[in-house]
């Protein structure tokens, strides 16, 4: 039975001896689990911490050998610092900076620099922006401040006494400068308007940082205009005339055109035969436009005064120029006689368009002068204005028209550019009841002779006998020095039908015809008497019904 004992123990011995030897020396560890364990040196990535440097190297990369009982250090190196060259574990060496920069550690510029021991940067080179962006200032007080770029590369603020040049720092300005002090003479740098045909142009011309008016002529230039659909406004090139998108602008008050073929030189664009107030035409005929910015109380006058027969129109603005062809403001066909012209008076500021159209589509004769004139309410400048009741061209009181342009008692004013006179004279020569004359010089006048007598209805004398002057007539007294030659020329040929006649004795106006005409409405008498002399010039009606407005110019000259 002991034996048997004995037997299962050694049997046991043997076996748990053979165990033991398996395992690796008794210790636990598996070399290559990765795992440092037991009598274990090192065993995969688990290095217990050693390094390149413990194992007297100065940098490199330390690894584990196959058995796990020791280092590999064929991948450690000896680098030399100083030697100028990056190796091992080395940030940078001398002037090898292993392609790195101030930007790259976060810096805005700068010089970076390798630290002594080639284990990290020197970065006291590298800098930081001061201000944002290279050209910009700003003042500080009297300093100029000016953001520029340094040597370093960064940006940084550099400060300019302006009080040293007896300046002051102005930061109204952009960019802020230093300027002597100045009175601007506008505000806005850079602004550029039209005043009529003339750009005015706001900006720091000299350099000096005061703004200067700069103000150039656009119309100096032939074909040029001040244009404000612009921004800023420039000079620029006139419309053709075309049409209305293209239309040719009125600047400074007036424009002509003139051609010698007008079919040639405009187009067909538009019809106006059923708009309102609209006077008709061939449905193909050329026509120019022209746009008129017109003031309150400006009058617009369009008159044609070349060989073609025209239609003269003045049409509003319709939000899109002129292209709706709606209605005409004035509108008239005045036959061959266009210089006469329509008028179109303003009694708001507006836009406005000139629209001259050939009466026919193939017309003759077909050349053409058209004036397009703007004329303001300007008392005194001889033109009757919306407004001014006159209009004698001064501003003198007592002579009919006051300096107002207002009608002074008393008196009567007729005409575009007022003619007045003391109210019930000029119907007879002598005193009494509808004179005396009416005293006249040198001029041009319009005179109605609507409500006037007729007093004087035939003639006899040095021009003739029995001429006929048979409606209402209007007398004058003009003073012709000896020797000097009197003209009465009629200027306004669609007039009523007159008789134009020179007397010279006030108390025989019939009898003493010294001159007549009754077609073209022309007659000049020569003072022969030897002294001075008062004749009397008479406009008077050849038929009964003839009265109305006569113009007329009378001219004294010495031949």
């Amino acid at each position: 039975m002991v034996q048997n004992v004995s037997i299962i123990v050694i049997g046991l011995s043997l076996i748990l001896g053979t165990v033991s030897c398996t395992d690796d020396d008794s210790t636990g560890s598996t070399c290559g689990n990765g795992l440092l364990e037991g009598s274990e040196v090192c065993d995969g990535t688990d290095l217990g911490g050693a390094t390149c440097e413990q194992e007297g190297y100065t940098g490199g990369a330390i690894a584990c050998n196959a058995a796990c009982d020791g280092y590999d250090t064929s991948q450690c190196s000896n680098a030399e610092c100083g030697n100028g060259l990056v190796e091992g574990s080395e940030a940078c060496d001398d002037q090898d900076l292993n392609e790195t920069t101030c930007s790259d550690l976060g810096y805005d510029g700068g010089e970076l620099a390798c630290a002594g021991d080639c284990r990290s940067f020197d970065t006291a080179g590298c800098c930081a922006d001061g201000c944002e962006a290279e050209g910009v200032t700003r003042c500080a007080a009297d300093v100029l401040q000016t953001c520029e770029a340094q040597t370093s590369g960064c940006l940084q603020w550099t400060d300019t006494d302006c009080t040293a040049g007896g300046a002051i720092c102005d930061e109204s300005r952009v960019p802020a400068l230093c300027r002597v002090p100045c009175d601007d003479e506008c505000v806005n740098d850079g602004e550029a308007l039209c005043l009529g045909g003339t750009l005015s142009l706001c900006s720091d011309i000299n350099a000096d940082g005061c703004l200067e008016l700069t103000m150039t002529d656009c119309l100096s230039t032939s074909g040029n205009i001040c244009d404000d659909s612009q921004v800023p406004a420039v000079c620029a090139p006139n419309g053709s005339g075309d049409s209305c998108l293209d239309a040719f602008v009125i600047q400074d008050g007036s424009a002509t055109l003139s051609g010698t073929d007008f079919t040639a030189d405009f187009s067909n664009e538009y019809l106006w035969n059923s708009s309102t107030n609209c006077t008709g035409s061939y449905e193909t005929s050329a026509e120019v436009v022209f746009r008129v910015d017109l003031d309150v109380n400006d009058t617009v006058m369009v008159r044609e005064s070349g060989g073609l027969d025209t239609v003269l129109r003045v049409v509003p603005d319709d939000g899109a120029g002129c292209v709706s062809q709606a209605e005409c403001l004035v509108s008239a066909d005045l036959g061959i006689d266009e210089s006469r012209g329509v008028v179109y008076e303003a009694t708001t500021a507006e836009t406005v368009w000139v629209v001259v159209e050939a009466f026919s589509s193939d017309p003759t004769p077909t050349d053409y002068d058209i004036r397009v004139e703007v004329i303001p309410q300007v008392c005194g400048d001889g033109y009757v204005s919306p407004g001014e009741q006159c209009d004698d061209g001064n501003l003198g009181d007592g002579d009919g028209c006051s300096a107002t342009c207002t009608i002074e008692a008393g008196y009567t004013c007729v005409g575009t550019t007022s003619f007045c006179y003391p109210t019930g004279t000029g119907d007879v020569c002598g005193a009494g009841t509808g004179g005396p004359a009416i005293l006249l010089g040198p001029g041009t006048y319009a005179f109605d002779t609507t409500g006037f007598g007729s007093n004087y209805d035939y003639y006899d004398g040095a021009c003739g006998t029995s001429l006929r002057g048979a409606g209402p007539d209007a007398i004058f007294a003009v003073d012709v020095p000896a020797g000097d030659i009197l003209e009465i020329h009629d200027t306004d040929s669609v007039g009523f039908d007159a008789a134009v006649v020179i007397a010279t004795d006030c108390a025989d106006i019939a009898g003493t015809c010294a001159a007549y005409n009754d077609t073209v409405e022309e007659v000049s008498w020569t003072n022969t008497t030897g002294q001075n002399t008062t004749v009397y010039v008479i406009i008077d009606g050849y038929y009964t019904w003839s009265e109305g407005m006569f113009q007329f110019t009378l001219d004294i000259s010495t031949p």
